[in-house]
């Protein structure tokens, strides 16, 4: 019987790539659109993920909602932008240390399901995860593209993992990352949470945190102790 289902974000959580999001993300806003002045506090906005914040700055720039065509041309220059960049830098997309063998150790293991849930954009996760060496073939994916609230994304990601596991529900379902709205999700969908990163992020000394997988025995102790509080 399987365990239970572990959530991953993206960005921050397996891969280090915020900064560069960032310069590419204004980049391709000013381009494409002509926005600029673009605050980059993202929790300061309505809906932190690409699409609600990309939504978010079409309505205001442009005074109506981006039609899809409008998300394509975005998506696709944002995603031909970052590959520049990287390949200027030498393709400096990097995991986080040990995710890729975490990663894979689950997947081997049969025990728990994986799957991943990021705000970002399925064409640029990809990419970052394909350039930091992941494969993500076959494990359940949902992005922005499936929903902009971060919540319907995660239970977008569920129910996908649902199907390709074969189950009705998982025993235990646990979200890992590295943003205080990855907790926030959790904590709506009632799922455990691992935080990766600085503790001080989640505001929560109960919340588990690791720096990051370097030590991959912690990190299952810590998703064995979910096992049953659900």
């Amino acid at each position: 019987m399987m365990k239970g289902l572990v959530v991953f974000d993206v960005d921050g959580t397996l891969i280090d790539s915020v900064r560069v999001d960032t310069v590419c993300y204004l980049q391709t806003a000013g381009e494409v659109f002509g926005i600029t002045g673009i605050d980059t506090d993202w929790s300061n906005y309505t809906t932190a993920t690409d699409s609600g914040i990309f939504r978010e700055l079409f309505q205001r720039h442009c005074g109506r909602g981006p039609e899809r065509e409008d998300m394509d041309r975005y998506v696709s220059t944002f995603r031909a932008k970052l590959e520049e960049h990287y390949a200027a830098e030498g393709n400096r997309c990097v995991e986080i240390p040990g995710a890729r063998a975490v990663l894979e150790r689950l997947r081997a293991g049969g025990e728990w399901g994986v799957g991943i849930a990021t705000g970002g954009w399925r064409e640029t996760a990809e990419l970052k995860l394909s350039l930091a060496g992941f494969d993500p073939t076959d494990i359940p994916f949902a992005s922005s593209w499936d929903a902009v609230l971060r919540e319907d994304i995660v239970s977008n990601c569920v129910g996908k993992a649902a199907e390709r596991y074969g189950v009705e529900r998982f025993p235990v379902i646990v979200s890992v990352g590295d943003g205080i709205w990855d907790y926030r999700v959790a904590r709506t969908l009632e799922m455990g949470f691992i935080g990766i990163g600085d503790p001080g992020v989640f505001g929560d000394d109960r919340v588990p945190v690791i720096g990051d997988f370097g030590d991959p025995e912690r990190f299952l102790g810590l998703l064995e102790g979910f096992r049953g509080v659900q």
